[in-house]
């Protein structure tokens, strides 16, 4: 869709960060995300492009003028306002005997919560859905090992389950005849009312191992 525009928002943070010696870093932060035009949605469009003509359709003898087609195209999402919480430490085990002061953590927990006024909606309920592909919880974890030489890092990530898309998400395989605010692919034809649902994807956790090692300082 060449009419599409671009994601737009403005974003807002501040931090109260607390640094207990020169190893440890503890923060807190609030964020605030304005958005004025969210990412494109995928969407069902009815159009008539023989309107006007007087051809008819060889086989059927059907005037082209009549003849509807339903095509996936993209829209521009709406907006929303999302707030954002974020906790963080670090620190290196420097005080520790052996190898083991060349040890350290990393950790972070998100909270996000978003305001949405006007969106995709149930079809069986009307509840409108967050933004796509947005999670309420995102846990970050590493342990890492740096001499200098050898650097040895294990990353843990998850996130909770979150929302993609109301199927047929831009397809045109199943009639929505529920006309909910934000819809452009509602058709009153077809066998009956047969709505959509929403489609979710599960939580996810990924892990990352990665071990390095400097032979020489280049």
């Amino acid at each position: 869709n060449p009419g599409l525009k671009p994601f737009t928002a403005w974003s807002y943070n501040a931090s109260l960060e607390w640094y207990p010696n020169a190893d440890t870093m503890f923060s807190a932060t609030y964020g605030k995300l304005d958005v004025k035009i969210g990412n494109p949605l995928q969407v069902t469009k009815t159009a008539r492009p023989f309107a006007g003509s007087n051809g008819t359709d060889p086989g059927t003898g059907e005037a082209l003028s009549d003849i509807e087609f339903a095509y996936p195209t993209y829209e521009n999402g709406p907006g929303y306002k999302r707030s954002i919480w974020e906790f963080s430490a670090k620190t290196a085990f420097t005080f520790l005997p052996w190898f083991l002061k060349y040890t350290g953590a990393d950790a972070n927990f998100s909270i996000l919560s978003s305001a949405v006024t006007s969106g995709q909606q149930d079809p069986l309920t009307g509840d409108v859905m967050l933004p796509p592909d947005e999670s309420k919880y995102y846990t970050n974890a590493s342990l890492w090992y740096d001499d200098g030489k050898l650097n040895i890092r294990v990353a843990y990530q998850k996130r909770s389950a979150r929302f993609n898309c109301i199927t047929p998400c831009g397809g045109n395989n199943i009639d929505i005849n529920y006309p909910g605010e934000q819809w452009t692919n509602v058709r009153l034809v077809g066998p009956g009312w047969n709505p959509g649902v929403p489609r979710f994807t599960d939580g996810s956790t990924f892990i990352d191992a990665k071990i390095s090692y400097n032979v020489t300082r280049n």
